[in-house]
């Protein structure tokens, strides 16, 4: 059997992190066992972050009015896409495991790895309107995320001030990974490692040299199917709640690229509608930060489950409880 490549993608400025071990290991490791390890280390190569007409080689179809996905498409299709992108997909072509390394930064990946998301995984490479999903172009690949936090997992729970980690991880697997096809594994996350000591550390990246051991065999992956979440939650109550922001209910433009002028002129009339009373309005509700226990992992008081306890559904989509999420709770106020 031919020896199986693995390509990691990883975003960290330093080689004394954490993450950078974690990653070393994963080489170490999985090229002991035979398989072939490539790595992308995104801030050493000074991987560009920004999806723009640069990456395209040569005039773009339609300069008055530039679409990234329509153009990289065309440019992809045609082999004028920027030599950086080209030398990345290459690389993720070969690989039959990807595994993506990086610290957690606002419940999501660093903007470096993002771009590399944005640039990399074009439209007619990565996905097309009938292969994505299950019938995705990368469906007989694997793919995984490895990552440290910042906040220790009892926050990342049902109960927790962050709210539930699958809630957190539903737009990275299931948005980007699982819809290009790819075989989802469960992901390896280290809690909090700069909060914890030496040895602590040490046995967090010796469970994850036991991981990687089998890995290149790794049958094991996660049904994206089975995170029942909601995408959203992470952007309004991670980013701007988490910063105190009272926040109002997102406007959503749906889909304006694929309905006719009228109905975008109609789509603008309502933005410029809501726009004349927006400094009026009610912010969506989140939970008080009072309503959870500092000393005790920064769970919900019993009090607050207590009072709680017979409603239908959980408190936030996040801070669900282990209950049926809030129905639209990210998108209206007063709900």
């Amino acid at each position: 059997m031919a020896a199986k490549k693995v390509l990691v993608v990883y975003a960290h400025q330093s080689a004394g992190s954490f993450n950078s071990a974690a990653k070393d290991a994963a080489v170490e490791v999985l090229g002991a066992q035979g398989c072939t390890v490539d790595v992308s280390d995104l801030y050493a190569l000074k991987f560009k972050a920004t999806a723009t007409a640069e990456d395209i080689v040569g005039e773009v179809k339609n300069q008055d009015h530039f679409r990234y996905a329509e153009e990289t498409k065309l440019a992809w299709e045609e082999g004028k896409l920027s030599e950086d992108i080209v030398e990345e997909q290459r690389k993720l072509t070969q690989a039959d495991l990807v595994i993506f390394q990086f610290p957690m930064y606002w419940f999501s990946v660093p903007g470096i790895m993002k771009g590399w998301i944005d640039r990399v995984l074009t439209s007619g490479y990565a996905f097309t309107q009938e292969k994505r999903y299950s019938q995705g172009i990368f469906k007989d690949k694997k793919a995984m995320l490895s990552f440290t936090t910042g906040s220790n997992e009892s926050m990342f729970s049902a109960n927790g001030i962050n709210g539930d980690m699958n809630v957190t991880l539903w737009p990275l697997q299931n948005g980007i990974l699982h819809y290009c096809g790819f075989q989802v594994l469960a992901p390896h996350i280290f809690w909090a490692p700069s909060h914890v000591k030496a040895e602590t550390r040490d046995t967090m990246l010796g469970g994850w040299r036991e991981e990687s051991e089998d890995n290149c065999q790794h049958t094991d992956w996660l049904e994206p199917s089975c995170l029942h979440q909601r995408p959203g939650f992470h952007l309004q109550n991670g980013i701007l709640h988490y910063c105190g922001f009272q926040v109002l209910a997102p406007h959503i433009f749906w889909a304006p690229s694929h309905v006719k002028a009228e109905t975008r002129d109609t789509m603008l009339g309502g933005w410029r509608t809501r726009l004349q009373g927006l400094l009026l309005e009610a912010p969506l509700s989140f939970t008080p930060s009072d309503s959870f226990d500092g000393a005790k992992g920064f769970q919900l008081k019993p009090e607050v489950q207590e009072k709680h306890e017979d409603q239908e559904f959980g408190l936030t989509v996040g801070t669900h409880q282990g209950k049926r999420l809030p129905p639209n709770s990210q998108i209206r106020a007063g709900v």
